[in-house]
């Protein structure tokens, strides 16, 4: 059996994978994770031609393996699966269960697959905007056994993703992170108890805006490259009931408008609002944190957080355990590139003063 999982919607996408591997593995013997280009097509064929245990299905995960394949091609090529893994999906035996999941798999791609393998499961998990939104939000908080109007609804929508919540935004899109939704969520009917009802007001008092919040203090001590600092935010964070895993998405949410300031020095925020769908007002406050940060130091730690972000989601790591490391090895790192960077600055107006 192929099930292919596709689109922008992580949260989705994650709890389909963990549903199918309490239904075909529930105790954890056979199924096997991969992700591409690290792991090879060849490993992924060994996994899936392996029998499973007993006579139980054999459970391959594997993320990214068609785009990965594909590589950067266009147009009508982009829609042809490379001949290697048309071939193993084709050989794929009865008793495996595959489950790729294409983060990044366009609808050609996807037609594709199902041409190879006409009994193909493909399901998009998009991530939903608009009025589709708001009414996930309210279905989302009687999962968590409260209740909230859809006035209040949009409140938390405006407050967490002012500037994506209804529609994509223009040029690069990010869309509204589900998990951090979520996790909002869950504190407010905690919050919320003993009436189970969600309002305006615990709103107002426990979510803090996009362009508000106060768990910048974390990234401001990392980029200045203070260590002590930026340790005692994180604990502070924990200590105040936040989970490792919206700490985390904090972090990718702070370097994603680093990178995007630092890789267009003296560009317009408006230009780089529009170009890379960040609202102008978070651009804005990264703005003062971003000055002097070195491009390289800023796209490698960005590069170490999502890295994580994906071994978390593999189950390769302890988000709990390998958080502080990382935030200790994400100051020493720009306090290297940023020292480094300002002695070559240095240097170079002093040559310039020389001449």
């Amino acid at each position: 059996m192929l099930i292919v999982l596709c689109g922008d919607n992580r949260l989705a996408i994650d709890e389909r994978v963990r549903q199918l591997r309490a239904q075909y593995d529930p105790d954890g013997f056979a199924t096997s994770i991969f992700s591409m280009p690290g792991d090879g097509i060849e490993v992924v064929r060994v996994a899936c031609l392996s029998p499973g245990f007993f006579g139980s299905p054999r459970l391959v995960i594997v993320y990214d393996l068609v785009v990965s394949t594909v590589g950067q091609r266009s147009g009508r090529q982009a829609a042809t699966l490379a001949a290697p893994l048309a071939e193993f999906l084709h050989e794929l035996p009865e008793s495996t269960v595959l489950v790729l999941v294409e983060r990044a798999l366009d609808s050609g791609l996807a037609r594709a697959i199902q041409r190879a393998v006409p009994d193909a499961v493909v399901q998009q998990h998009a991530t939903p905007r608009g009025p589709e939104l708001v009414e996930w939000t309210v279905e989302r908080a009687r999962r968590h056994g409260s209740s909230l109007d859809r006035r209040v609804a949009t409140r938390l929508l405006e407050a967490l993703f002012p500037a994506t919540w209804q529609r994509p935004a223009r040029g690069d899109d990010l869309p509204p992170d589900l998990y951090r939704l979520d996790q909002e969520l869950a504190k407010l009917a905690v919050a919320a108890l003993p009436a189970g009802v969600i309002t305006s007001e615990l709103v107002s008092q426990l979510v803090m805006s996009e362009d508000a919040g106060d768990d910048w203090a974390l990234a401001e001590a990392l980029a200045k490259g203070d260590e002590e600092a930026a340790i005692r935010e994180l604990e502070r964070a924990l200590a105040r009931g936040i989970q490792p895993e919206v700490v985390l998405g904090q972090l990718v949410g702070h370097y994603e408008p680093y990178a995007a300031l630092v890789g267009a020095p003296g560009e317009p925020i408006e230009q780089i609002a529009a170009k890379t769908g960040l609202s102008e007002g978070r651009l804005r406050r990264a703005q003062r944190a971003a000055l002097g940060l070195d491009r390289t130091a800023v796209a490698e730690a960005l590069g170490w957080l999502r890295h994580l972000d994906a071994a978390v989601k593999l189950g390769q790591a302890d988000l709990a355990d390998s958080l502080p490391a990382l935030v200790q090895r994400l100051a020493q790192l720009l306090a290297t590139r940023n020292s480094a960077t300002s002695s070559s600055r240095r240097a170079s107006k002093s040559n310039q003063n020389r001449s």
